[in-house]
């Protein structure tokens, strides 16, 4: 499984992006993931419910079905807790996990934009930087994409 963080601002284009990699690699019969990291409240379950009333109870569940799969645990799991569920993927897009980056591709608007999100991450881990915006950007000492295909290529080749 490769792993690879898509990383960036709100609205800076990260979930179009991953969007637009699944699609690429999904068609060339790889099969794909993607994990989302928020700090908002996320809320999957409806009141009334059983799962709803268990885990109002105090505790973790899980529902399965034939087509879904949903696990509310009341703290916050690990990215490598979360990986676990794709271990026979190809590849896994994780979108946030600032502080766990890994083959990082860095979304962003402008070289403003960049400049600071670079002072809230450790840019080593960083792989790439895609520019949403702005065309023909150079930055020293990383990759520069603009276009989601040349993306997808060095994912595929270099990675």
């Amino acid at each position: 499984m490769k792993v690879i963080s898509i990383i960036g601002f709100s609205n800076s284009g990260k979930t179009s992006l991953i969007t637009q990699l699944v699609e690429l690699l999904t068609n060339q019969g790889y099969r794909v993931g993607v994990v989302k990291h928020s700090d908002k409240k996320v809320d999957l379950d409806k009141e009334g419910k059983d799962s709803w009333r268990i885990f109002k109870a105090g505790y973790d569940v899980a529902v399965l079905s034939p087509v879904k799969f949903a696990y509310r645990a009341r703290r916050e799991l690990s990215l490598i807790e979360i990986l676990r569920y794709f271990e026979d993927y190809d590849y896994v897009f994780v979108e946030g996990f600032k502080s766990d980056i890994r083959n990082g591709i860095a979304v962003v608007r402008s070289h403003e934009e960049l400049d600071e999100l670079l002072k809230q991450i450790d840019q080593s881990r960083l792989a790439g930087i895609y520019f949403r915006d702005e065309m023909g950007v150079e930055v020293d000492g990383f990759r520069v994409f603009n276009d989601v295909n040349d993306l997808f290529e060095f994912i595929i080749h270099e990675l």
